[in-house]
């Protein structure tokens, strides 16, 4: 599941596919990038921002994909796209740990699946049970421990994914968002 971009008239690259952990922050970056170059002001320049957050089918135009896809480069081209990434990056590591989903932050895993598996009464190993101060029940979301990492941390800055939206946009004479 993801978002498929399909290129208008392309003379190198017809269709790309993005996971929406890679295409959410891709997307606010474009729009932050065309926010500090006052795109909107640019003639012919006419992305509906909103339309990036769900593959309904949305067509962006062949001059703003053009627009979008050179100040993209642009930016990766100047380092900004890299400063981003770094922030991003950094904010991502302060975020603290969230009880886990699949056990309520119990440590294990006593949900119809984990029922199911065995989860509930697994023996653990005797260097997690001396970890965890148990000898029995596990969670394979949070490897037992009650904690996982805040689900924000999933969606991934990427550099080469950037470039690649980038150079597809510059080509595109327009997509359609799927």
């Amino acid at each position: 599941m993801g978002v498929d971009l399909e290129a208008a008239e392309a003379t190198k690259v017809e269709h790309v596919h993005f996971s929406w952990w890679c295409w959410t922050p891709l997307w606010k970056y474009a729009e932050l990038v065309a926010l500090h170059e006052s795109l909107d002001d640019v003639e012919g320049f006419d992305i509906a921002w909103e339309v990036g957050e769900a593959n309904d089918g949305e067509f962006i135009d062949g001059i703003s994909a053009k627009i979008l896809g050179d100040r993209l480069l642009t930016a990766l081209d100047k380092g900004y796209a890299l400063l981003a990434k770094r922030l991003h990056d950094e904010a991502q590591a302060t975020l603290p740990m969230e009880p886990c989903k699949f056990c309520d932050g119990s440590g294990i895993r006593s949900d119809a699946v984990g029922r199911t598996v065995g989860m509930d009464t697994q023996p653990l190993d005797d260097a997690t049970a001396i970890l965890l101060g148990r000898s029995h029940g596990f969670c394979n979301g949070c490897h037992g421990e009650g904690q996982a990492l805040a689900a924000i941390t999933s969606y991934r800055f990427d550099l080469e994914a950037i470039r690649e939206f980038a150079e597809f946009a510059v080509d595109s004479n327009g997509f359609w968002i799927r």
